[in-house]
Order: structure tokens, then sequence, then C-alpha cells
């Protein structure tokens, strides 16, 4: 075996284990190198959302970021219930009717819904920073294309998971959820802003924002802030960032158009009212004809048998339905003007967008190329040799042919000149030149 050969490749071994250590060294936050394994557990969720938190501050230059926002419908039910009927009777040009209508809708659509929790909320992000960062992460994100103002504000609102696909019937409810909050409580305020102008501040500050001043703060005492801009919260954009794979979803992209994808799933999974109210307005449950094809639940069925094990089967549709919810809301959203839904890929390093997987496919590529260029290299460089040693025969054999010429130039000029010399013996006004 050859010594010089192994001595190589082991250097080989060691320089490319060099630069991956490198580059997970420079993680703050240490990943398997295929980030999303499906089998591993979570080690420490808390920590992932952390640190997406800060990727994102960095990479959207926010000047300000709010986490572990926690949302209580009960409460947002009671101060519109506080709110309304105080404020028409302080403005007389407020109608008492349309103020019933607004409270009829506030129950239509967040009667009896869960409480919602927020990993992280990024306000008053302009367009073109989302923008210039979504065409950074374009292949690593679904959809890949969205169209962003460069010139508004946005509300960035995010949801982290370690894991897409093991808690995707979780994270399909909180997307409803969110969506429902925001495009559902801004619509409202937009078609009834002499009505809630006020709430829908109070709102923002209280509920989202955490200030201090308003800590004890009631919404009946609560008059608009001039100084305060709504507009900066006209405009949201909802963000699922996850270490885990998105290529399902980037295939099922391909495959076919927008209204066509909308219109399979709808047929597959039935639209029941949790979606539906997320995109009507006005809602009334009363006057919608819904599909509710599919109803899970994770208590056992009455008639279910053990021996056709109809569990199992139950739970791979809820997930596999889940998965279409997710996707169909992302695609159904992002009709809509003001509120956009992305998937982005984050692996667990700070400065970097390309995944962790990406960055060490592309040096084990470009250590491909080097060897290979070696080994050029190296076959060009025999060639020249062979070339060299080829010239340098050949130069040998003219330098011989040289010699041998000029020995027989010189021993046939030696001739002459004895033959001149011989003849001039006889003759000695013999000339050479008279011979021409």
């Amino acid at each position: 075996m050859n010594n010089n050969v192994d001595t190589k490749d082991a250097k080989d071994t060691k320089d490319t284990k060099d630069i991956k250590d490198l580059l997970g060294n420079t993680t703050d936050y240490i990943s398997g190198l295929t980030s999303g394994n499906e089998v591993d557990d979570n080690p420490d969720g808390k920590a992932v959302e952390k640190y997406f938190s800060m990727k994102l501050k960095v990479q959207l230059k926010a000047e300000n970021i709010y986490s572990n926002i926690k949302i209580s419908i009960s409460e947002l039910l009671d101060d519109i219930n506080v709110y309304l009927p105080i404020k028409t009777f302080e403005n007389n040009n407020l109608s008492n009717k349309v103020a019933k209508t607004i409270l009829q809708q506030f129950n239509n659509y967040f009667e009896n819904e869960a409480d919602i929790e927020i990993d992280l909320l990024i306000p008053n992000v302009i367009g073109s920073k989302i923008d210039s960062f979504f065409k950074l992460i374009g292949k690593y994100s679904y959809p890949e294309q969205i169209s962003i103002n460069p010139e508004i504000n946005y509300l960035v609102i995010v949801e982290s998971t370690y894991c897409l696909k093991k808690n995707i019937i979780k994270k399909a409810e909180q997307l409803r959820k969110l969506i429902l909050l925001f495009s559902r409580l801004n619509k409202l305020y937009q078609v009834y802003k002499d009505y809630l102008e006020d709430f829908y501040e109070y709102f923002i500050k209280k509920r989202l924002l955490y200030e201090p001043s308003f800590k004890n703060i009631k919404i009946n005492s609560y008059k608009k802030d001039k100084s305060f801009k709504l507009s900066n919260f006209d405009n949201f954009i909802i963000l699922f960032a996850s270490n885990s794979q998105i290529k399902l979803f980037q295939d099922v992209s391909n495959k076919m158009n927008k209204i066509s994808l909308l219109k399979e799933i709808e047929k597959e999974i039935g639209i029941g009212t949790d979606i539906l109210k997320c995109f009507r307005f006005p809602y009334d449950p009363k006057k919608e004809i819904v599909n509710d094809k599919k109803k899970f639940s994770n208590e056992k069925d009455e008639n279910e048998h053990e021996s056709s094990n109809p569990k199992k089967k139950k739970e791979k549709e809820l997930l596999d339905n889940s998965y279409r919810q997710f996707e169909y809301l992302i695609e159904k959203v992002n009709e809509e003007g003001n509120l956009k839904v992305k998937l982005i890929y984050l692996d667990l390093y700070l400065n970097v967008i390309a995944p962790k997987s990406e960055i060490i496919k592309q040096i084990d590529d470009l250590k491909n190329i080097i060897l290979s260029n070696e080994e050029k290299i190296t076959q060009t460089n025999n060639e020249l040799i062979r070339t060299n040693n080829e010239l340098t025969r050949t130069n040998n054999e003219l330098n011989n042919k040289l010699t041998q010429t000029n020995d027989e130039m010189l021993k046939m000029k030696n001739t002459i000149k004895a033959l001149v010399e011989h003849i001039r013996k006889n003759n000695p006004d013999f000339n050479i030149d008279d011979m021409k």
C-alpha cells in the first residue's frame, strides 16, 4: 500500500472534518448536519424558539421583538362587550344597531375559540427588508414567491417548530387561529373604524405589545393616542419557522396551480365552519353551508373493533388532513390583500441563510471538484513530462546528427585540400576556382 496516498487521504479527511467542525462551532447551538431528523426528539424546544427569534431579529434588522405572547379570547370578548356600549353612549353619531351587529360579529368569529399563544411578534418591519429576506431564502421556503409591498410596514408573527411533520396537527390549528384573529379583527376595525379605532389600538398595546403603562388601564377609560400609528398594524405576515424539511409542500405546489390545489383540498377534506369563518365577512354560521367531511377525536370510538385497528387508521387520516388543511390555509390566505403566510426553513446558526446541510453538500462538492482537478493536473503534468522526454530525445538525436554531419564535412574538406595539394605538385598554376 502506498504510504504517501494514505497520508494524503488522511489529510483530506482531516481537512474536511476541520471545515465541518468549524461550521458547527459557529452555530452557537449545535444540531445535526441533517436538520429536521424525523426520528430525533426535540432537545429543547424553547432553545429553538429563542434562537429563531435571535436570527429573525438579525435578518429583518428589527428594533424590537416580543415573545411568548398569550391572548385570552374570553378577555377579548369581555373587552368588546364593555367597550362598545360605552362608546355608543358617549357618541350620539354612533348607532346602537350597528354596535349590536359588531358585537354579534365578534361572537360569530371568536365565541368558543381557544386562547392563542404566539412565539414571537416583530412589529414595524418595512416591506423592503422582508422582501430582501424572502429573496434570500426563496428556495428554502414555501410558497417560494410572495408579493410584498416594500413601502409599508408589516407586523411579523412567528410560530416556531422543531419538527413540522411531528407537530402538523397542532400547527395547522395554530395557523387557523392566527389567521382568524389577525385577519378578522383587522377587518372589523377597517369596516367599523369609527366604532373600533380606540378598541383596536388598546388591543395592540395591551394584548400584543404588553406596554408597561397599560398594566392597570381598562378598556372603558382608554382614548386613542394620536402619536401611535395604527397603520403599522394593518398588514401581517405569519411565518412558520422550522428546521425540518418542507420538500413535501414544494413538491405539491409544483404539480398544480393554486386554484386547482384549493379545489382539490376542499373536495378531499371538506371545509368546516372553523375554516370558513377565517375567510368570510360578514360571517353568519346559520347561513353557511358547510362540508364537514372529516371529524376527528383522540377519544376511542364506541364502534371501533380492535381487530381492524381503526384508531391507527383514524390517526393517519387526521395527520394527512391536517397537512392538507395547513397547505390549504397557506394558499388561501395568501390571496388576501393584507395578510401573507410563509413557511420558512431556518437552521440553527445566526448569520447564514442556507441550511447547514446545503453548505456541507457544497463543501463536499467543492472537495470533489478539487480532487478531480488534482487528478487532471497530475495527468497533464505526466503528459508534459512525457512530451519533454520526447523532445529531449529528439533534441539529442538532432545534436548527434549535426555532430556527425560536421565531422563528415570536415573530413571532406580535408580530403579536398589534400587533393588540391596533390594536383599542384604536377600543375603549380592549378586553382580550384577554375573548376566552377
